[in-house]
């Protein structure tokens, strides 16, 4: 009677339950994920995008990145590099982007006008748009989708245009927000359809007209953004609905 050592007996469960999750993969979702309704499909928002990389939380508030701001990233790097360095760990200075700040919360403004809709408003109006085109379509409306399409990001912010060299500090309003759907029937490492809506505001404005009116200009331009955004899905509908 041969014998089967307790270590061994479980790496082989181990491998046969990621041979048995990959082998899902590879066929579509896991069994047990119900379909939508023929007709429809699920908009759903989510702090991942499709690369895998993802926001720390959902935001709730357009923020600012100021040049003070990035000077404390750069100052925290130096400190840890000299850190590492002198236990002996080695260090090497990070590259990152303005745009890749979170900022800082906007303090003494009407909150509902920094308030930001992303992955709220925006996700509902966009699944009755979407819906509503499904409906209209003959083919679409005979077809249930396993992935939902996903809202992505949305984090909105006031980015200074530029360190130094001008009398004025400029800024312009840029949200990372990015609009993807997996084709059904698509392994989970094959590339989704995506709508990226990272376009800026538009020309970079003094911080003094964005404060106007209790950051009236924020509301309505962040509201421009996704109503761009939501067209820009509805074109590719199609697209991104495609098997």
């Amino acid at each position: 009677m041969s014998f089967i050592h307790p270590v061994a007996f479980r790496w082989g469960a181990a491998l046969l339950c990621v041979a048995f999750f990959l082998s899902g993969c590879a066929t579509g979702p896991a069994p047990g994920i119900p379909p939508t309704l023929p007709g429809s499909v699920k908009v759903q928002y989510s702090t991942t995008f499709a690369d895998g990389s993802r926001l720390k939380e959902t935001p709730q508030e357009v923020r600012m990145v100021k040049p003070e701001t990035t000077g404390k990233v750069v100052a925290a790097q130096v400190a840890l590099n000299i850190l590492m360095l002198a236990t002996g760990v080695g260090g090497g200075f990070q590259t990152f982007s303005k745009n890749d700040l979170v900022g800082d919360r906007i303090e003494s403004a009407q909150r509902d006008n920094l308030r930001n809709p992303t992955s709220t408003d925006f996700v509902r109006r966009l699944d009755d748009r979407v819906q509503a085109a499904m409906n209209a379509d003959e083919t679409l409306r005979q077809r249930a989708f396993e992935h939902p399409l996903v809202v992505a990001g949305g984090n909105a912010r006031l980015v200074y245009d530029a360190l130094a060299g001008t009398d004025e500090e400029k800024f312009a309003l840029k949200s990372r927000l990015q609009i993807y759907k997996r084709k059904e029937g698509a392994s989970l490492w094959s590339p989704s359809v995506i709508v990226d809506c990272a376009e800026p505001s538009g020309e970079p404005l003094p911080h003094a007209e964005w404060a106007a009116d209790d950051y009236a200009l924020v509301r309505t331009s962040l509201q421009s953004m996704l109503d761009a955004c939501e067209g820009a899905v509805l074109a590719r509908l199609p697209e991104l609905l495609k098997e």
